[in-house]
């Protein structure tokens, strides 16, 4: 777990800041985008392509495929 992921989590924990803006923060200081996946149908998501194991390690879910490459949403912009 890296020291971002604990200090986000310890001040969600003591409600000094809720995980929305830590989220939003957390993207804007590493320059990439925000992806809500309630926004995603569920069923379109290429689940079958990466094993259960291998997201539940990463924390990384496949959430499209366009052609040869497999696009992911990780849990943090730090974890790559």
């Amino acid at each position: 777990m890296s020291t971002g992921s604990r200090s986000s989590g310890y001040l969600v924990e003591k409600e000094h800041l809720d995980d929305g803006r830590i989220a939003l923060a957390a993207a804007a200081e590493f320059g990439v985008p925000l992806l809500d996946l309630d926004a995603l149908e569920p069923a379109d998501r290429p689940l079958e392509l990466v094993d259960e194991r291998l997201v539940s390690r990463h924390r990384a879910l496949p959430i499209f495929r366009r052609g040869n490459r497999l696009f992911l949403a990780v849990s943090g912009p730090a974890d790559h």
